[in-house]
């Protein structure tokens, strides 16, 4: 907000292309062809601009929200010829220069129900933290480094992981994680940065 009050993030320009044009041809040149897009929010811009996917010689077909239902929530909705294959997912805002035919292949070799994309990040605190226990100082560390990783929203996620998802239930990504860890802990991550 505000550049999204009136189009979908998706579609605003990065280049003088919308966001999802610069990942469907991404995709496209990685020989991937059959796309899913799952929509809602103004989402006649993004039906009207790609049709059926034609022009990009794409297989474009869309599986609209009647409510939210979140990134992995919608997929459940996926055709069943798709649902025995592994299905890679992204976050249509999201621009990168990872290869999701890689992304695929190391799932493929790691053997997992689900994969998840990370990006490492550092935070140096700016003040020196002091450690105490009651009223004693046990340590002072001068501006710690903080490491995280964080979710970088690319995701690949075989039919293991699909079958957790219920129909019209909102469920984002990292619960369908955090569900297929309770499960059977056969989900992994690599770092993209």
């Amino acid at each position: 907000m505000p550049l999204t009050a009136n189009i979908p993030k998706p579609m605003l320009l990065v280049k003088g292309k919308p966001m999802l044009e610069h990942i469907l041809l991404q995709l496209k040149q990685e020989g991937l062809k059959i796309i899913l897009i799952s929509v809602k929010y103004l989402c006649e811009f993004i039906t009207s601009y790609f049709r059926d996917g034609q022009d990009y010689s794409l297989n474009i077909t869309y599986i609209h929200e009647n409510q939210p239902l979140g990134t992995a929530g919608s997929l459940y909705d996926l055709p069943a010829v798709l649902r025995g294959k592994s299905v890679i997912v992204t976050n249509a805002d999201i621009l990168s220069g990872v290869s999701y035919l890689d992304l695929l292949m190391y799932y493929t070799t790691h053997s997992c129900d689900g994969f998840m994309a990370v990006r490492s990040q550092e935070w140096q605190n700016p003040f020196g933290v002091v450690h105490t226990k009651g009223y004693y100082i046990t340590n002072i560390v001068e501006k710690p480094i903080h490491r995280f990783q964080f979710n970088a929203g690319l995701y690949v996620l075989s039919n293991k992981l699909l079958d957790l998802l219920t129909p019209n239930k909102y469920c984002n990504m990292p619960d369908l994680f955090k569900s297929c860890n309770r499960k059977r802990p056969r989900c992994t991550t690599i770092s993209t940065s």
